[in-house]
């Protein structure tokens, strides 16, 4: 038995290894029991040192919700819940050394074999890389949708919900060489050569709102 039990042992130490997210886990009472090596390069926190310790008193948080978070999924964890970080924005982990980091956050209970709860494990994720990318898009898409009058907006809109020149023209009561023009403006501004092109560049980047 006690041969099975090292060996399991032994077999979470090389999963925790593997996993790419930051993985946490602690008892009853709100304090750590061991931490995967992403967590501690997280955290800026060896697992050794970490043991023992409180999960708030290692892992400092900016925190954009005016509730606690990591005591909120600790909680629910341990009253059997599986849960995930639930805010608009991501909160903002301090590491040790004072480098912060944006992440997500999901904390799910530890069972034993009479199905009791002896603990939970909280797994965070560093989602800088993507926040920043996203944060980039929006900038580029914000650029692109200035580049356009809101008279070319309207007829943009309109191409996409697949609109002719002669409706658009009709609708907005101006002539078709008109809506042609500003055809030709929005794809000398949006740099593509053709109306599909166009239109798939108003879809893809959400330069209008679609129906």
């Amino acid at each position: 038995m006690e041969q099975r039990v090292k060996e399991h042992e032994r077999w979470l130490e090389l999963l925790l290894k593997s996993i790419s997210d930051g993985v946490i886990t602690v008892g009853l009472d709100g304090s750590v029991t061991s931490m995967s090596p992403v967590a501690e390069e997280m955290l800026g926190w060896s697992e050794n040192t970490a043991q023992g310790n409180d999960l708030q008193e290692i892992m400092q948080l900016e925190e954009t919700s005016k509730y606690p978070i990591v005591p909120d999924l600790i909680d629910q964890a341990l009253d059997g819940e599986n849960v995930a970080c639930l805010i608009d924005e991501d909160p903002v982990l301090i590491s040790r050394d004072g480098h912060r980091i944006m992440i997500d956050a999901a904390a799910a209970p530890i069972y034993n074999e009479s199905e009791e709860i002896t603990g939970a494990v909280l797994t965070i994720r560093n989602v800088s890389s993507r926040k920043k990318a996203e944060m980039e898009l929006a900038e580029a898409r914000n650029l692109l949708t200035n580049l356009l009058t809101p008279r070319e907006k309207e007829i943009l809109k309109m191409m996409v919900n697949g609109s002719t020149t002669k409706e658009i023209a009709y609708d907005l009561e101006i002539s078709p060489r008109t809506v042609e023009a500003h055809r030709q403006n929005m794809m000398s501004k949006l740099q593509v050569v053709d109306m599909p092109m166009l239109v798939r560049c108003a879809v893809t980047h959400r330069l209008v709102p679609l129906e």
